[in-house]
């Protein structure tokens, strides 16, 4: 069946679309340091959200269902890397449909091809050989992305309290109101903490 020129066009322009909804989602997840509004980034966490609570309904443990719900925000970075890559891939694949001598078929096989960074494939022409360069850019940049965003995921380590607290007003180092003064009346050097909260205090 062959396609009319027309329709591959607008199923490019379609392709366009996608890529750019594509990369909101992924600068918005990723990049940008406050939520930004994407329905493609909020249908996923919709979906795994309905997942995990139809999987841990019938759960009554609590620490199975903890384990569970643990790795909830793990298979949400994992879906959403893989329709980031998917909605990519037919984003590109209809972008190079219009090509002359390209079917769908060897347009998937292109964009598949440059997404993944498999080299395979290498459409002919300056037109179609700048999609597959954005195609492979696209691919490297979202995988090396999701890779910097996971340790966002570790819980924050916590060093010891270390205590700054002086003691109270009248009390010196070994826990008395005696002045320390050095021979001749002047106060020798503070001593941490005892003599310097006494000077404070004083």
């Amino acid at each position: 069946m062959v396609v009319p020129l027309a329709a591959r066009w607008a199923a490019a322009a379609c392709g366009i679309v996608l890529i750019l909804t594509g990369w909101q989602s992924v600068i918005g997840t990723l990049i940008v340091p406050r939520p930004v509004a994407s329905w493609l980034t909020r249908s996923v966490d919709r979906l795994v959200l309905a997942v995990y609570r139809t999987v841990t309904r019938p759960v009554t443990d609590y620490v199975r269902r903890d384990r569970i719900l643990a790795t909830q925000a793990a298979a949400t970075l994992v879906t959403q890397l893989g329709v980031w890559l998917g909605i990519f891939l037919a984003g590109f694949t209809l972008a190079l449909w219009p090509s002359p001598g390209r079917n769908l078929t060897t347009s998937l096989a292109d964009a598949g091809s440059s997404l993944f960074t498999l080299g395979f494939a290498e459409p002919p022409g300056t037109t179609p050989a700048v999609i597959v360069f954005i195609a492979a850019a696209t691919g490297m940049t979202v995988i090396a992305l999701q890779i910097g965003y996971l340790p966002t995921l570790a819980p924050p380590t916590r060093s010891p309290p270390r205590s700054t607290r002086f003691p109270r007003c009248g009390q010196g180092r070994a826990g008395t109101a005696r002045s320390r003064s050095r021979p001749g009346g002047r106060p020798r050097a503070a001593s941490a903490h005892g003599d310097f909260g006494y000077m404070i205090c004083h």
